[in-house]
């Protein structure tokens, strides 16, 4: 098996993932557009913090985006199912209008010209489906140190288990798991 490699992707042709087990508590569904996911995100996930974060820094490439082509309504599209929050910010950084009205969106002010330059087209890996990236995207949100809450913890190991039919003692050993959480969250 060959290494994926990064590519990089022109910021239009990024689309948020309405699926993503952050937004389940929000019943978020292939009807939500970006800019419906954008303020969601914006409102209740605390993007201004990135954007602060990328204005001062830029965008960290070795945080690079995972994306899969999927047919949404009928027109395939590059979902990002990882990243989702980062592409966010990005996308407020350089559509400022999109947050106006929300809160902190004084955030997407004064971004140096230099830095909405490189946003133009950022880091991604892509992958062929979903079931491709579930391991590293378990490990990172469920026991890693970008731990999800616990609905977006059982709604993740949900989808997995149901959609790809992995065995829940597989998901657990995947993510490094030796104290039975996702058992207790699927049955939760």
């Amino acid at each position: 098996m060959t290494s994926p490699q990064i590519k990089t992707f022109k910021v239009e042709e990024l689309h948020f993932d309405y699926k993503n087990p952050r937004l389940a508590e929000f019943a978020a569904d292939s009807r939500a557009t970006d800019e419906d996911i954008l303020k969601l995100l914006w409102e209740t996930m605390a993007v201004d913090e990135i954007v602060l974060s990328i204005a001062a820094s830029g965008f960290f490439p070795h945080e690079q985006l995972i994306v899969t082509e999927e047919n949404i309504n009928g027109t395939p599209k590059l979902i990002v199912v990882e990243g989702n929050r980062r592409l966010a910010a990005v996308k407020a950084i350089l559509k400022p209008h999109l947050v106006e009205h929300l809160i902190n969106s004084d955030a997407v002010q004064g971004v140096r010209d230099e830095i909405k330059q490189s946003l133009r087209e950022l880091p991604a890996i892509r992958v062929a489906s979903r079931e491709d990236a579930w391991k590293f995207i378990g490990f990172k949100h469920i026991s890693g140190a970008a731990k999800w809450g616990s609905y977006a913890k059982a709604q993740y190991i949900s989808q997995i288990h149901e959609e790809f039919e992995i065995p829940l003692k597989d998901i657990a050993r995947q993510i490094g798991d030796t104290n039975q959480t996702v058992l207790k969250m699927y049955q939760g």
